[in-house]
């Protein structure tokens, strides 16, 4: 292929077509139409006209082109030019696709803010080279926007130009456009975004863009598009201060070149849209730039990071280039120099070429980081590359990472949409440098699964694991990963001044935090949250449902949520253990010293052991009654929890908890001092451990103080162990369940406790296979003067006094009337050791009374006598 020159090819394609523009040879009048075109006031409109031919020329307006659907034409030395402001040459409709074979020479030009061919989004040109009228030779097509205008794509507009829609090229045939001022070669106008451009197939382009625009991508201001190569030949120039290309680009096979405007030392001859790991993918061929001026990530297409490298090849030829490199460089070129950009991965160093060693890059020394087994050092690997000391992963992954590194030269940056990265043995300390040891930048969702002992330091202002605003992270333990073996996994995350343990830098926010498994402990410098944000940074959304997280405030932050004067993002918990640790007068989870109110979002906690004391938790789900919010303008009520511990006498191990029926269990660990602390709506709530232990409270606002976890008793009250405390109808103090409502209750189970009901009360108990033995001293059932208690006997039931004392002891006119309940039951009331006997009088000296209802038969003694043991039973 002919190298192309700079010449305009407007003047060359006037004089070549003298005569009018015609249709088929016919020339065009007024009110002339033909299969799928008509011509009337100047604009020549195609709607599905196919295979008519078009040439001539039309230098003042008198004759434009408007494809209002869909057409396939030819051109011929067709010149078009519309130089009146606002008018346009040709124009593709929304919605419409033009496709035409060139021959000869051809060129369109338009007025002020009109591009020369306008094709915006939704539409598309395809240009074909081809033979008819030109005996084979290469076909040009030549288009010039009017100011702010591109030269192929957006109209113009001052700042609010049109995007531009799909242009490709294939086969014999080049294509010339030069952008307007403010305007792309091929794209955007002033302010409009680049477009699809396609170069297939020997075709060529040639785009020039105007002041302060690319010569291929969006205008000035304007969004980038995209460019795809496939053996065809690109040469994008930007206007003074642009870029040559400002878009994605893919390249297989043939050349591209791409040259910055005068005007901006600065400005690279490259631009590829920012945060884009795949900006650049190269299959063969070659983009040729100076590789100081090339802007953004390039990669091979199984991921690998490339980077460009010039080559002084001199007279050597480019096929030993090619086979030194291991790379297709189909429809490469040298420059006048001999120099050839190839792009190359960052491990090679060196190319043997011949007898001469072309030394590319020094070799560095080890970083200690190993990403998939490669040393940083190496520069890169599929998604992956090392640059400025940083480790970008781009790609997807999942990267395994391990080693070493104690002065922070290789640091790591999530930078991909979303990846998958594990922390095998880590350690990185950047404590001496301003960067953070691990960031995933905004946009970037990281999964990160825990392996082995790992460590990250960062340094001043920077999180020890920074998650920035716009960014996520998920915690998980490689057991619990799905993608490798090994145990739980544990991180020590330790911010800078400043930063966060986990979460933002200094007047940095932190993202979205998620643990699902794992073993963290994450500590923020001064003013900073230990999971949340940096000094003067807002907390982050934050939700635990599963694993262990320790997090520790530095002075005047919270421990989860924000830093110094800033609040706290929303917390979730479902299940795990978190320890947050406040600063002093600061609190746990909520926000830093001095936030505005409120201090954090949404508190949701469904599970798990939050080991804060009280109060610690802001706004607090510890505050006793009603929390109100307002979603959507309507006011709806969420149920206020309290804080309920456990002293279950196990420091810092992990448990099986079950039970608490809807509130999580998932990785419970024991605090240091051997307590677990739940936060429960209102009700009675119980709980078991593996080592088979049981434990119960009440949560109420008829409880006063703290709220603790009893050793559950074994005897439960309509299935509830006595040991939840019980509220107004009936209540354990510790020693004895005391029935102060009318009933009926159901009371079943084995356990050690006593029975008791007040003077002056009567209430019905459902006896229900009940073994109760009391504690030395006490009786098992005990009445206050005047009580009165209907026992209801359901299955086999046992009363024994402790010792010293009677079953049941009776005050004075009590009463206790046995009745039979379902199906066949018993009752047994018996003395404990060195009692005088089964039943006993109350302190007053003045004896109660037992009764029996219908069915029921006993061994009570006869009046005046004792026994050790009475029975009863009942039948059907």
């Amino acid at each position: 292929m002919k190298r192309f020159s700079a010449t305009v090819f407007f003047c060359a394609a006037a004089l070549a077509a003298a005569e009018p523009v015609a249709v088929d040879g016919v020339p065009l009048a007024e009110g002339a139409s033909g299969r799928g075109w008509s011509f009337r006031d100047g604009v020549l409109v195609l709607r599905g006209a196919d295979g008519a031919t078009f040439s001539g020329a039309a230098t003042n307006g008198e004759v434009r082109l408007s494809a209002a659907a869909s057409s396939r034409i030819s051109v011929s030395n067709l010149v078009v030019s519309a130089p009146e402001s606002g008018r346009c040459a040709l124009e593709i409709a929304k919605g419409a696709e033009l496709a035409f074979v060139a021959a000869g020479t051809n060129s369109f030009a338009s007025g002020p803010d009109r591009a020369g061919i306008e094709v915006p989004p939704g539409a598309a040109l395809r240009v074909f080279g081809g033979t008819a009228g030109a005996g084979g030779a290469r076909a040009e097509v030549a288009a010039r926007g009017g100011a702010s205008a591109a030269g192929v794509g957006g109209h113009g507009g001052f700042g609010d130009g049109g995007g531009c829609g799909e242009v490709s090229v294939s086969g014999n045939v080049d294509l010339v456009s030069d952008g307007g001022s403010n305007g792309a070669g091929i794209g955007g106008g002033w302010g409009g975004s680049g477009g699809a451009v396609s170069a297939r197939t020997g075709a060529g382009i040639v785009a020039r863009g105007g002041w302060n625009a690319p010569g291929i991508g969006g205008g000035r201001d304007g969004e980038p598009g995209s460019l795809s190569v496939s053996l065809g030949r690109v040469e994008a120039t930007g206007g003074a201060s642009a870029p040559g290309i400002s878009a994605s680009v893919a390249l297989d096979g043939g050349f591209v070149l791409a040259t910055a405007g005068k005007g901006g030392s600065s400005t690279p001859d490259l631009k590829l849209p920012e945060n884009d790991p795949r900006g650049l993918v190269v299959t063969a061929g070659t983009l040729s730039a100076v590789p100081e001026r090339v802007s953004g990530h390039a990669c091979a297409p199984d991921g690998t990071p490339l980077l460009p490298v010039s080559v002084p090849l001199g007279a050597s030829p480019l096929d030993e280039l090619a086979e030194a490199a291991g790379i297709d460089l189909s429809g490469a070129e040298k420059d006048e120099f001999g120099n050839v950009v190839v792009w190359l991965p960052p491990s090679v160093a060196s190319l043997r070429i011949g007898n001469d060693v072309f030394q590319i890059r020094e070799t560095p020394p080890p970083a200690g980081v190993t990403v998939n087994g490669a040393d940083a050092a190496t520069g890169g690997g599929p998604g992956w590359v090392w640059k400025d000391g940083e480790i970008a992963l781009s790609g997807p992954g999942p990267f395994r990472l391990g080693g070493r590194c104690r002065d922070g030269r290789a640091r790591v940056a999530a930078i991909a949409e979303k990846c998958t990265v594990v922390l095998d043995g880590l350690s990185i300390d950047a404590s001496r440098t301003d960067f953070p040891a691990f960031r995933v930048a905004p946009g970037s969702e990281a999964g990160i699964v825990l392996r082995g002992t790992n460590t990250l330091s960062s340094g001043k202002g920077c999180a020890g694991l920074q998650v920035e605003a716009g960014a996520a992270a998920t915690f998980r333990s490689a057991a619990d990963s799905g993608i490798l073996s090994g145990g739980a996994g544990a991180l020590f995350a330790f911010g800078g001044r400043q930063g966060a343990g986990i979460g933002g830098g200094f007047r940095q926010g932190a993202g979205k935090i998620r643990i699902v498994s794992g073993e963290i402990h994450a500590a923020g410098g001064d003013e900073a949250a230990g999971i949340g944000g940096g000094s003067w940074g807002d907390g982050a959304d934050f939700e635990m449902e599963g694993g262990y997280a320790s997090a520790v405030a530095g002075m005047d932050a919270a421990g989860i949520g924000g830093g110094k004067f800033r609040p706290a993002g929303p917390f979730k918990m479902s299940g795990g253990t978190a320890v947050p640790v406040g600063a002093e007068g600061v609190a746990a989870v909520g926000g830093g010293r001095d936030a505005p109110k409120p201090s954090t979002g949404d508190v949701v906690i469904t599970g798990g052991n939050l080991a804060v004391g009280p109060g610690k938790v802001f706004p607090a789900p510890f505050r006793d009654g009603r929390a109100y919010t307002t979603r959507a303008g309507k006011k709806f009520e969420r149920t206020a929890l309290r804080r309920a511990v456990a002293d279950v006498g196990v420091p810092g191990a992990a448990l099986a908890v079950s039970g608490l029926a809807g509130y999580g269990t998932r990785d419970i660990r024991s605090s240091p001092s051997g307590k677990l602390v739940f936060w429960l709506a209102n009700g009675d709530h119980e709980f078991s451990l593996g080592d088979g232990r049981r434990f119960a409270t009440h949560v109420g606002p008829d409880v006063a103080g703290q709220i603790e976890f009893r050793p559950a008793t074994g005897i439960s009250v309509d299935g509830v162990d006595a040991a939840a405390g019980g509220g107004f109808a009936w209540h354990w103090d510790g020693a004895a369940i005391e029935f102060g409502g009318a009933g009926p209750f159901v009371i079943s189970g084995t356990g050690t406790t006593s029975l008791f009901v007040p003077g002056g009360n009567k209430t019905e108990i459902v006896f229900s296979n009940l073994v109760v033995r009391a504690p030395a001293g006490v009786p098992a059932f005990r009445f206050g003067p005047g009580a009165r208690a209907t026992a209801v006997l359901e299955g086999r039931n046992l009363l024994v006094g402790g010792d010293g004392a009677g079953a049941v002891e009776t005050g004075g006119k009590s009463r206790l009337k046995i009745v039979r309940g379902r199906g066949r039951a018993s009752l047994e009331l018996a003395a404990g050791a060195g009692a005088a006997g089964a039943v006993a009088t109350g302190p007053d000296g003045t004896p109660g009374e037992i009764t029996t209802g219908r069915g029921v038969e006993s061994t009570a003694p006869r009046a005046g006598e004792t026994a050790a043991s009475i029975r009863f039973e009942a039948r059907p």
